[in-house]
């Protein structure tokens, strides 16, 4: 590859958008779920793989689940992704956390509620 090839591929990488969107992370021993929402969504499965990988993940139930039910019991699904170039980026943030509220209402009323909610009645 020629040195021209590659400054433009290191340009357009630099200027490309991550994803951005709604995910959930799931154990399918418990049932128990954590919703979450990103600007970068390929750099947050990235992060929870790599937490979950080391038991060291924030969420001390999830922790304690992890290190119960391994890492096979785990599952990291996207949810609902936001085209970048649909939203002004003055906007994205303000964007994704209304999608992030659209889902949590809509997870918990089904009864979806997960690790970060408290008094989850998977707890009990």
């Amino acid at each position: 590859m020629d040195a021209q090839k590659r400054k433009e591929l290191k340009k357009a990488a630099k200027e490309a958008v991550p994803a951005m969107g709604i995910y959930r992370i799931t154990n399918t021993v418990t049932g128990r779920s954590l919703l979450g929402s990103s600007m970068n969504l390929g750099g947050t499965a990235n992060s929870y793989q790599h937490k979950l990988d080391f038991f060291s993940h924030h969420d001390a139930r999830l922790k304690a689940d992890l290190e119960r039910c391994g890492m096979a019991a785990f599952t990291f699904e996207v949810l609902e992704t936001i085209d970048p170039a649909a939203v002004d980026p003055a906007e994205r943030a303000e964007a994704v956390r209304e999608l992030e509220k659209k889902w949590r209402a809509e997870l918990s009323a089904n009864g979806q509620i997960g690790y970060d909610t408290p008094g989850n009645p998977a707890d009990s």
